[in-house]
């Protein structure tokens, strides 16, 4: 899929335990500096779900000049034009540690709301 000039796709993986499987979708992006956004829809955004979508709304109508905001794995600072996610595990020992990146505002509330439609039909699937 193309997100403006950003390659995306979609697919499904399956986690094994021992004799126990989980299926699970996820997002990759073909710029590698864009795997903390990955991390980001995959971990936090379905934590934070309406919260995070509330809270960009906000500073692009102009209700709140920036906003920051943290999940498990990432942190946001969100302003009007752009977004910074950074990662929260920087500094951990034996942890894949992602550069931040800073990404289009509202390109991201729309790749929120993507992930958040594919998630739904991913899961009416199962």
């Amino acid at each position: 899929m193309r997100g403006d000039d950003k390659m995306y796709y979609f697919r499904e993986v399956t986690l094994k335990n021992g004799s126990s499987e989980k299926r699970r979708l996820i997002i990759e992006f073909d710029e590698p500096d864009m795997k903390i956004v990955a991390e980001f829809l995959m971990a936090d955004a379905p934590l934070l779900y309406g919260k995070i979508l509330h809270e960009i709304d906000q500073v692009l109508t102009g209700e709140k000049r920036e906003i920051t905001s943290n999940g498990n794995r990432c942190a946001l600072t969100i302003r009007s034009s752009t977004t910074i996610i950074s990662d929260l595990l920087a500094g951990m020992d034996n942890v894949d540690v992602y550069p931040a990146y800073e990404i289009d505002t509202i390109e991201l509330r729309e790749l929120i709301v993507t992930w958040f439609k594919k998630l739904e039909e991913f899961q009416q699937e199962k």
